[in-house]
């Protein structure tokens, strides 16, 4: 399967990545680090250098493909928890990190949607025939 990762170089992400890759799986990973996982360089990992938590980031091309090509998405997007003390501004900045990076997510995928199945509804909304030529009468049929 091919999977788009996102954020995924933490401590859920160093125990996922290398699993999946075993699994078979063909994976991008889209991280602010430029390869956070140097022992796991191969034809089935693509690394993107890129912070999934910047809506500049989703106007990058590379992204975007990665996006389309993909089965499944992880999102492993935020900062880390358990490298400061969780003070009200600390807590804040864990919670928006992830709101804000889940949002962008969930938008480039609706976008992505949308473009994608954009022939398709409009194929469905074209009335090839008059609806009452389209289906035939079940209530007569019932009634005869």
């Amino acid at each position: 399967m091919r999977l788009l990762l996102l954020g995924c170089s933490g401590f859920v992400g160093r125990e996922l990545v290398p699993h999946l890759l075993q699994l078979g799986h063909q994976l991008t990973l889209v991280s602010r680090q430029a390869n956070p996982f140097p022992a796991l360089v191969g034809e089935r990992l693509e690394l993107l250098r890129l912070d999934p938590a910047l809506a500049a980031s989703w106007q990058d091309d590379r992204l975007l493909a990665a996006l389309a090509a993909a089965e499944g998405v992880v999102n492993l997007v935020g900062e880390p928890i358990a490298e400061r003390r969780w003070t009200p501004a600390h807590r804040q900045l864990l919670l928006d990190s992830r709101v804000n990076s889940t949002e962008l997510l969930v938008r480039a995928m609706a976008a992505w949607a949308l473009r994608a199945l954009a022939p398709a509804r409009a194929e469905a909304l074209r009335p090839a025939r008059l609806a009452s030529e389209a289906q035939p009468d079940v209530r007569r049929e019932w009634m005869a």
